[in-house]
């Protein structure tokens, strides 16, 4: 079996509310796993083009008019996440699927994951 994290894609630059958005389905909101996604996308580092305008009580995880900060996600950090958010959720997955939702092969979380009922998270 190859390791998944010999490929694990080129890092993915967005906004964090963009990572929020893409892993909603996963995270569903809950402030602790959001909380480490944000801590995830800070690890990066930000794009040139991320501009802040309006420093005074800039929070990335809000929309503000002015503000863009783009930053590099780590494939390899998000995919742990997604391992650690899918296990404490009782959802089944493996290592080869969570590099592929990182580095975006996979975005459509809600289709592929099956929550299981009676699950936190589950709409069932």
């Amino acid at each position: 079996m190859t390791d998944p994290t010999v490929n694990a894609g080129k890092p993915i630059i967005c906004t964090y509310r963009q990572l929020a958005r893409a892993t909603l389905a996963l995270h569903q909101g809950d402030r602790r796993y959001m909380d480490t996604l944000h801590d995830i996308w800070k690890l990066g580092a930000p794009t040139p083009n991320s501009r802040i305008t309006r420093p005074k009580n800039y929070d990335e995880r809000l929309r503000q008019r002015g503000n863009y900060e783009a930053r590099i996600v780590f494939p390899t950090a998000l995919a742990k996440w997604i391992i650690d958010v899918a296990t404490a959720r009782g959802i089944p997955i493996d290592t080869a699927l969570a590099f592929k939702m990182a580095a975006g092969d996979d975005v459509d979380l809600q289709k592929r994951i099956q929550i299981p009922v009676g699950t936190k998270g589950s709409t069932r």
